[in-house]
């Protein structure tokens, strides 16, 4: 299963927008519009609620295929 075309990013754009931010002296840079946005809302989920979307997840990865 692939990721949904809008997350997907590339190499020509990522090597670009990298660059670019190594050259304006920034020492981390999230490339993409849709990446910056998830990794926003991620620093500001409370931990409780990964917990909660999470719980049934790691038993079915978990799980031994049949």
């Amino acid at each position: 299963m692939s990721p949904p075309s809008f997350l997907t990013l590339d190499a020509d754009q990522c090597a670009r927008e990298s660059l670019h931010a190594f050259e304006r002296g920034r020492a981390m840079h999230v490339p993409g519009f849709a990446m910056r946005v998830l990794m926003l809302v991620n620093g500001q989920t409370p931990r409780w609620a990964y917990r909660l979307a999470y719980m049934g997840f790691g038993a079915a990865l978990r799980r031994k295929p049949t």
